[in-house]
């Protein structure tokens, strides 16, 4: 029986999570280098446990409420804890400053080192682990498989969003359609 492959795992704050996971950002700024092998590999994306202290949370929630306004920003309680929340692809690292001239990217650099990340999938549900301390380690054991089949729950539900959101859309144009139908059978017969 060959060993279960490590996953590079990387833990964060709140509401940092919350907000890979909601798709509102896809750069995890950083105070340190991370490795440049990460580069093309999955990265699990875990939370820290809840905080004795909440104030730094709450000024970043109030922060969150700043740069995205008329979206729905959870307060703490509503926020996963100690647990892993997402996987996603490592697109890039940066070093000094971002390689985009996006707004978005802009929005959230601070850098001095960045994560680019995409194809950021929810875990579903949230997988508890617990790690103090951020930084990148490696996943190992029966939380491997485990993360693989919460992540393939994550895709499954983003494809059936997907669907529904197309679903949905196709819905409220079918009207339109059946009006410039209606219009067209109008001015063939001369209406």
């Amino acid at each position: 029986m060959s060993p279960t492959p490590l996953l590079p795992a990387l833990t964060v704050g709140q509401p940092v999570g919350w907000t890979l996971v909601e798709g509102h950002r896809k750069i995890l700024n950083l105070r340190w280098e991370p490795p440049r092998s990460l580069i093309g590999s999955a990265l699990a994306i875990h939370v820290l446990p809840a905080p004795q202290d909440m104030g730094r949370v709450m000024d970043a929630l109030k922060e969150l409420q700043r740069k995205l306004p008329g979206i729905y920003v959870p307060g703490p309680r509503r926020l996963t804890w100690g647990s892993f929340v997402a996987v996603a692809k490592v697109q890039d690292i940066w070093s000094g400053a971002p390689r985009t001239n996006s707004p978005a990217v802009d929005e959230w650099w601070s850098g001095p080192f960045a994560i680019e990340l995409s194809g950021v999938t929810p875990v579903l549900p949230p997988f508890p682990a617990v790690r103090q301390g951020t930084g990148v380690w490696k996943v190992q054991g029966t939380h491997v498989p485990v993360l693989r089949a919460r992540y393939q729950n994550g895709r499954d539900h983003l494809r059936r969003e997907l669907e529904r959101a197309q679903r949905r859309a196709a819905e409220l144009h079918a009207p339109l359609d059946y009006a410039e139908q209606e219009r067209a059978a109008i001015q063939e017969f001369g209406g």
